[in-house]
């Protein structure tokens, strides 16, 4: 498979990035609880040829029990909230085994890598709102256990710079429109480890994301979709995004041959 060169053109101007030459493009999904990332990436597996996606571990996380216990943690009305430490647990079992599904999504060598969330993300939005206090002064992940945190991502955006993908697309879903998603999703879908989560608290992610959009390692790379739409409209969204992006790129190389990007993709 041929090198791709180190950088893309977007209607955001250029785009620096760094990837594995044996990649053809590496992109990421992000946004807050129930934004429709999960139903976007689904929608784009179905349409991109020779995709993998790195998906969020919740089978792993439902399998270890922390993802049940965290979202307990977090619950305002638990008087014991914070105390048993388990959402710095949780962010770090998170941070490692959304690192091993990019490893492992990687190696396969797929044409399109498509990430259901990422470090970055976790890191800037959930771990930053845990460590702040609430109205009763308590921290779901204290101050020692940021700076934990924060070593280990530091050695990660070191020794893992791959990564790092192309371009991030940002579902700008409102919090009235993820809290209705949420409970459809917790009663449709049978995810009952999610307790129903509080509009403050996706709120409050919301602000985070608005502030994360902003910072250096992400800005130059983001796009930032309205994920109020409906689902076909997002997906339509995306793909038009990526065909803007993938102009310098005549074709991928998909089983051995050539094809352009408006050929590879099956609409």
């Amino acid at each position: 498979m041929e090198t791709i060169p180190h950088s893309i053109c977007s209607t955001n101007g250029d785009i620096t990035f760094i990837m594995p030459s044996d990649l053809s493009l590496v992109f990421c999904v992000l946004g807050n609880i129930a934004a429709g990332k999960s139903s976007l990436v689904a929608g784009l597996k179905k349409i991109l040829p020779n995709s993998i996606v790195a998906s969020e571990p919740r089978d792993k996380w439902a399998e270890l029990g922390i993802i049940q216990a965290y979202y307990e943690d977090t619950n305002p009305d638990n008087p014991n909230r914070g105390s048993e430490h388990v959402s710095a647990i949780f962010q770090y079992t998170a941070f490692s085994t959304r690192l091993l599904e990019y490893k492992r999504a990687m190696d396969k060598k797929p044409t399109f890598l498509i990430g259901d969330g990422h470090p970055l993300n976790d890191y800037h939005v959930f771990v930053k709102t845990l460590n702040m206090k609430d109205s009763q002064g308590r921290q779901m992940i204290n101050d020692k256990e940021l700076k934990w945190y924060e070593d280990q991502f530091k050695c990660w955006q070191e020794l893992c710079p791959a990564s790092i993908p192309a371009f991030f697309v940002y579902l700008r879903t409102s919090p009235e429109k993820c809290f209705e998603r949420n409970r459809i999703r917790i009663e449709e879908e049978g995810r009952y480890e999610e307790k129903p989560i509080s509009i403050e608290f996706l709120t409050h992610l919301h602000k985070r994301y608005e502030e994360m959009v902003k910072i250096d390692e992400i800005k130059d790379k983001l796009h930032i979709i309205n994920g109020d739409k409906s689902k076909e409209d997002v997906k339509n969204d995306v793909i038009a995004l990526m065909r803007e992006a993938c102009k310098l790129r005549s074709s991928f190389v998909i089983n051995g041959q050539d094809i352009p990007f408006d050929h590879a993709v099956t609409l």
